[in-house]
């Protein structure tokens, strides 16, 4: 009898061991740190206790000295439990069992020097959750050196697998597998012969309060091992992709990959889309370049693309920009583990950058385990400080991350966070009047397209009456541009030559007649990018999002006669030499997008080139449609010395990837001719050679000033295509 009763209160000491180990959440309403199943209550009388019982609430204890009563309710709803309670009068009282916390500093001697740490407010996340065990982080890389003592304690180990018996337990495929696998070599040893990996690792999940040297963002979480890198440090799609994959099924919440591409390809997209739909959010870095165009697998929708910041909160000299990176993160003078045991405080790079981003997305899932991964991305990207370097201004979608914030922000039974949406630029801003399929890019959209909507005017679409003649194609040697009606296009809404409300412009040309709406039928919906077909029988009007009756800023979208081209404007613009060298950037897509006397100015380097070269991305258009495209550009140039002659260039994908074919001249002239003229110019045929499989455009305008006072004035910059 003994041994039973000893046994029941074992079982009982163990489940409630288990119940008040359970980390701490933010609940949903009233947004205080407490027990995710447990709530206080003071009943009125007994007979409401009995109600309770009745409703299946259980009775975990009595504080009859105080009168209260802990009961358990279903994970998460503490908020809502309490709420209902009340309603139905049976509690007198009723509050979330509130979590107290330690003002807490892991004992490792390293952590004081560990700036990334304190910049993403992540010894403030500590007081909440240091990460949990049941939370795993693949790092694709290198291999991981699972030996090194920071890093032995919170390796991954596959509980399917028996280690060395030549058969795969767990029938996944991969014999052996116990410390995760090795697409590199295709062997199950995914031990880091190179050293990256290792870094990485350290920073995300490095033991922490150990006594030892450092600590990782996420360091109670554990490492998975997935080897896609050879010891020369490259990766291939076929050790990639299907390393994606198996992070995916192993059960990995977070994927850190610190590897980029130069270009989308379908299997590496269909990985990434793949690790989504299985509840894994891939964080990838931006690239090194200091460039505003898009790499791989960081550019895809569904990964989450990091770049690289300072401990001063600027852009790392080093770091991409624009708006497809999503957040950035510390990348300079990271402290991390090295292969062999030992330790760094110089790692560096948009490789450093997103194991930190990766590390605060693992402290999300540990405080909320079942949180839908479209939540724990909001919760990172939403809760990201906005930063303007005073280089090259707004340099991500989101900003900087911080693990404090976003545990604040995390959603827990709410289905979406209440964000205004935001569109930074639609392309092309111009379509025909018989329609055609148009990216809106921005932020707040959330992942939900039956919770949002697009708008043009509002709610009410009006048909095209008698259109104008189509307007001219322009050719290389110039001629007829394409006029068009002259609306305030620019975003942000209350600009504008159009009457308010009026729904669209009044012209002699133009005679819209109220048809019914045609449907803006959505072909893909993400947080950031919504690519929307406008059918025919449309005209111009204010394009707007709409999500859970949060209405975005409006931009506007023209609407021409059939056969006039597509239009648009560079979406990203980047400057060679910001850093140590002098050359400067102020304005972007808005000033590029009409001629308004509103100019993007680029001023040249002040080294011995005294050169402006500018980089320009443009987006929107379609690789295997596009039969035609041609520039108007309308420029100045001021204190430049010798006449020099300006090159626009761009990229020939055909050549060979980017960056490993060649930039093609397309047009020059001397900087003093054309002043204040539209230069009109057609690219050579081909159209396709210059468009990448992503729909984008690669530009660089390039002159050596002869003076570092001279200025490039740039009142506006079209890429039309048919």
């Amino acid at each position: 009898m003994r041994r039973l009763f000893g046994l029941i209160l074992l079982l009982f000491c163990a489940t409630l061991g288990a119940e008040q180990s359970r980390e701490p959440i933010l609940t949903s309403q009233s947004r205080v740190l407490a027990a995710p199943e447990r709530i206080i209550v003071r009943f009125p009388h007994q007979a409401a206790k009995r109600a309770v019982a009745q409703l299946g609430y259980t009775v975990i204890r009595d504080i009859p000295q105080l009168g209260y009563t802990v009961l358990k309710v279903p994970y998460g709803q503490v908020d809502e439990t309490i709420a209902q309670l009340k309603a139905q009068r049976l509690v007198q009282e009723a509050f979330p069992d509130r979590a107290y916390r330690m003002a807490y500093i892991p004992n490792d001697p390293l952590v004081p020097n560990q700036w990334n740490l304190f910049k993403m407010n992540v010894p403030a996340a500590w007081d909440v959750t240091q990460g949990s065990p049941e939370v795993v982080v693949a790092v694709l890389d290198t291999g991981v050196d699972y030996r090194h003592p920071e890093l032995a304690p919170n390796i991954w180990y596959n509980p399917g697998e028996i280690p060395g018996n030549g058969i795969d337990d767990d029938g996944n495929g991969f014999v052996d597998d116990d410390i995760g696998w090795d697409f590199a070599y295709n062997d199950r040893d995914p031990m880091d012969d190179h050293g990256h990996g290792t870094a990485c690792a350290g920073i995300i999940a490095a033991v922490g309060d150990n006594g030892a040297q450092m600590a990782g963002v996420a360091y109670r979480c554990r490492v998975m091992c997935v080897k896609i890198g050879l010891s020369s440090g490259y990766s291939y799609d076929s050790m990639f992709a299907p390393g994606v994959v198996y992070a995916a099924d192993m059960g990995a919440k977070v994927q850190s990959i610190s590897y980029f591409s130069d270009d989308l390809t379908p299997l590496l997209r269909a990985a990434v889309d793949y690790a989504w739909s299985k509840g894994c959010l891939v964080i990838a870095a931006a690239g090194n370049f200091d460039e505003p165009f898009p790499i791989y697998p960081a550019g895809y929708d569904k990964a989450v693309a990091v770049a690289a910041t300072t401990s001063s909160d600027r852009k790392a000299s080093f770091s991409n920009l624009g708006t497809w990176v999503d957040v950035s993160a510390p990348g300079v003078g990271i402290i991390a583990t090295t292969w062999g045991g030992g330790y760094t405080d110089r790692f560096a790079g948009t490789s450093a950058a997103t194991p930190n981003a990766a590390g605060v997305a693992a402290l999300l899932w540990s405080l909320q385990p079942g949180a839908p991964i479209e939540q724990v991305r909001a919760a990172l990207e939403y809760s990201s400080t906005p930063l303007n370097d005073p280089v090259v201004g707004t340099f991500t979608n989101y900003g900087r991350v911080d693990a404090w914030r976003a545990l604040n922000l995390l959603p827990l039974q709410s289905p979406w966070y209440p964000a205004i949406p935001r569109i930074h630029w639609i392309s092309p801003y111009r379509i025909p009047a018989t329609g055609g399929t148009i990216t809106i890019f921005g932020r707040g959209f959330g992942w939900d397209a039956s919770a949002g909507r697009v708008l043009l005017q509002g709610r009410q679409v009006v048909a095209l009456g008698r259109p104008n003649p189509p307007t001219p194609f322009p050719t290389r040697e110039g001629g007829e541009g394409a006029r068009l009606p002259s609306p305030r296009r620019r975003g942000d809404g209350g600009e504008g030559k159009q009457a308010e409300g009026s729904g669209v412009r009044s012209t002699t040309s133009l005679r819209p007649t109220p048809r019914p709406q045609p449907t803006l039928q959505v072909l893909e919906w993400s947080d950031s990018r919504i690519v929307v077909r406008v059918p025919a029988g449309v005209v111009s009007g204010w394009l707007q999002v709409q999500v859970r009756g949060r209405t975005s800023n409006r931009h506007w979208l023209t609407v021409a006669p059939p056969g006039t081209p597509f239009a648009t404007a560079p979406s990203d613009v980047g400057i060679v030499g910001r850093y140590g060298q002098g050359a400067w950037l102020s304005g972007g897509y808005a000033e590029l997008l009409e001629a308004d006397g509103k100019t993007l100015v680029a001023r040249p380097r002040t080294d011995n080139s005294k050169a402006i070269e500018l980089k320009l991305l443009v987006r929107g258009l379609d690789k295997d449609t596009v039969s035609a495209i041609a520039c108007e550009y309308l420029r100045r140039y001021e204190g430049v010395v010798n006449d020099p002659v300006e090159s626009v260039q761009l990229y020939d994908f055909r050549s060979g990837s980017y960056p490993y074919g060649n930039w093609v001249e397309v047009f020059s002239a001397r900087a003093s001719e054309h002043a204040g003229e539209t230069l009109q110019f057609s690219l050579p045929a081909p159209a396709s050679r210059w468009v990448s499989y992503e729909g984008d455009l690669f530009v660089r305008i390039v002159v050596n000033t002869g003076s570092a006072d001279a200025r490039l004035f740039i009142d506006k910059l079209w890429f039309l295509w048919q």
